[in-house]
């Protein structure tokens, strides 16, 4: 088979492709990639292994592949013939990946990588500015695992001012989805309410309907934390109607751990440990850390109740496995604050 030079036309329909959700993405993407010509232009190269790595996550959700492609990019020594902002994007790309998989030290050493390559640009563009917000929520998302603190605030905000100067509405939600945690986190239900409901009102603007879902999703967890548990299961209605319409393994399963949650504040136990069980399948193959830890804990909750302590024992020892990769992380995390040169010597 003839080797494929990767020129900008492909570039430009594999990002048109993603952007239009054609059907045939994956496809199209993953035959130019096993046949490209190695030799070729390895800036051209690289964009198109940082399109294929998101194509390989959103449309098989095979983010360990992603890793592999970018990570192969990044040790060949031909990438300091790229511009810097592609180094960045690598980076970026990879920080993604390995935070879908629960790799918290490497997301976060990646997501810094990317900010420290992306400020370093003389006259950087709004694109390039907002994957800086993009990053910045996304390591103020890892930090859920554990307290978040003053410092993720303030990079909340930052990335806030930074997609409203770009008015890129797009990234909006994801702050005001991360200023309702913090509220939640203070028990401050009333303002976590109000965020959700901004977030839900943009997303529905936005006509995003995934992101929807998990609004309403969060907008379930608020009411049924506060004891309203029909409204609760009415918005996880909502959040079911939109999921049922894409048949997505990953919402499938992030449903029912939701649900599960919502089902464990009502004190439905029976209900609790069949939809825990059912998410707890499909995160397990996928090895989704955040989202296992959370069902971890909750299992064992469930399990003591139900006098089940074997199980329970179980469950808390594999919680326990997590919290201690989480508890390096938020040590790396803290020393990354306090001097921001530490990943130089790592």
């Amino acid at each position: 088979m003839d080797k494929i030079l990767i020129t900008q036309e492909i570039i430009t329909e594999l990002k048109l492709k993603i952007k239009e959700q054609h059907k045939d993405t994956y496809k199209y993407a993953n035959q130019i990639y096993n046949t490209y010509d190695k030799f070729g232009d390895f800036s051209l190269i690289t964009q198109f292994t940082i399109l294929y790595s998101r194509v390989l996550g959103i449309y098989k959700s095979n983010y360990e592949k992603s890793i592999d492609v970018l990570n192969k990019i990044k040790r060949n020594e031909r990438l300091t013939e790229c511009p810097l902002v592609l180094i960045a994007e690598v980076d970026f790309y990879l920080g993604y990946s390995h935070q879908y998989l629960g790799n918290f030290i490497d997301s976060f050493i990646c997501y810094n990588n990317a900010i420290q390559n992306f400020e370093k640009i003389d006259f950087i563009k709004p694109n390039e500015e907002l994957n800086i917000a993009n990053a910045l929520i996304n390591i103020v998302a890892l930090h859920k695992l554990n307290d978040y603190e003053e410092y993720d605030k303030k990079d909340v905000s930052k990335a806030l001012s930074i997609y409203k100067k770009h008015k890129a509405k797009f990234g909006i939600p994801g702050c005001y989805n991360l200023y309702a945690a913090f509220s939640l986190h203070n028990k401050n239900y009333k303002d976590a309410m109000m965020y959700a409901k901004r977030s839900l009102s943009l997303c529905i603007e936005l006509n995003n309907e995934i992101y929807t879902s998990v609004c309403f999703s969060n907008i379930a967890n608020i009411h049924a934390l506060t004891g309203e548990f029909d409204k609760a299961f009415l918005y996880m209605k909502k959040c079911q109607n939109i999921i049922e319409k894409y048949n997505n393994e990953f919402h499938n399963a992030l449903f029912d751990k939701n649900l599960a949650d919502i089902y464990s504040l009502k004190n439905d136990l029976k209900k609790t440990i069949t939809h825990y069980r059912k998410a707890l399948d499909f995160f397990e193959a996928k090895g989704n850390k955040d989202i296992l830890l959370e069902i971890y804990k909750g299992l064992t909750e469930i399990y003591v109740k139900t006098n089940q302590y074997k199980k329970a024992f179980m469950f808390q020892q594999k919680y326990l496995d997590i919290k201690q990769s989480i508890f390096k992380f938020d040590k790396l995390s803290a020393l990354y604050k306090n001097n921001s040169k530490i990943l130089e010597n790592l």
